[in-house]
């Protein structure tokens, strides 16, 4: 186990190596490592086993390798990479990237505008707070652009969203049928329906909407309506809109804009079909 530093406090033989003040390299051995980076930009690597990598303040990379790992980015635009293995990602507050790799991975987005990649395998996507880019990757994956409860999350993709603030987020499910989550019924009310603030002021684009997909709202079909968006939508509506097919929910008496589907004439969808899921 290395660390690019000399001044680095000593450590008994098998310690996983520790960051300090300044700007660490650190690289953890074959065993489990606990690696915390400390203030700086740090640059962490977890290498062979379940590893815990936490970046804590500071702009760092870090990358889990092989194994189960455990990757938190704290405060700072972290770069955070699973590698191989079903790996669990959290970019804290920042404007973070996050990159699944291969394997079943859960990656959530934190504060901030986030990139989210989740590579290859059945991956679960969650943005948080910010104008987040959700990319699935290859596989059968879960996006979520909202914020939801984190602790709840990998055993329930579907909890009830908190901090409701407008936000756009950009949702591609990459190759493969994914589920894009765009509400639940589990808080009531308008706080069931994801992208609800008043205003039409955030909404989700689905870049790639394929009949195979599945897109989940709260209620029924009967709640919702479509029309066509177009980046000259009229007074009142967002400007700059992807061409394509809006769903709009019934909030309080206003129609809100939920979600666009881009590139996806409105005519061709059915909320009454199969590629929509109520719950």
């Amino acid at each position: 186990m290395r660390s690019s530093r000399d001044s680095r406090p000593s450590r008994r033989p098998g310690q996983a190596p520790q960051g300090t003040d300044g700007n660490d390299i650190l690289t953890g051995g074959m065993k489990i490592d606990v690696i915390s980076g400390g203030l700086g930009d740090d640059t962490i690597k977890g290498r062979g086993k379940n590893d815990t990598l936490n970046g804590e303040l500071g702009n760092d990379t870090l990358m889990g390798d092989q194994g189960n790992d455990r990757l938190d980015g704290g405060e700072g635009d972290d770069k955070l990479y699973g590698g191989v293995g079903n790996d669990n990602l959290v970019g804290g507050l920042g404007n973070d990237q996050l990159f699944g790799g291969a394997g079943k991975d859960v990656l959530f987005g934190g504060v901030g505008d986030d990139t989210l990649n989740g590579g290859t395998g059945r991956d679960f996507l969650y943005g948080g707070v910010g104008n987040d880019t959700l990319l699935g990757g290859q596989g059968n994956d879960v996006l979520v652009g909202y914020e939801v409860e984190v602790l709840a999350a990998p055993t329930d993709p579907a909890a009830p969203p908190v901090l409701p603030t407008p936000q756009v987020d950009t949702l591609t499910g990459g190759r493969g049928p994914d589920r894009f989550i765009l509400g639940n019924p589990a808080t009531g009310g308008t706080a069931a329906v994801f992208y609800n603030v008043a205003g039409d002021l955030d909404y989700a684009v689905i870049t790639d909407f394929r009949v195979e997909d599945r897109i989940q709202l709260s209620g029924t079909a009967a709640n919702y309506t479509l029309g066509a968006t177009s980046a000259t939508s009229a007074t009142g509506t967002p400007t700059n809109l992807p061409a394509g097919a809006g769903i709009y929910a019934s909030v309080n008496g206003q129609s809100e804009l939920v979600a666009v589907l881009a590139g996806v004439d409105a005519a061709t969808v059915n909320l009454t079909s199969n590629s929509f899921v109520y719950v």
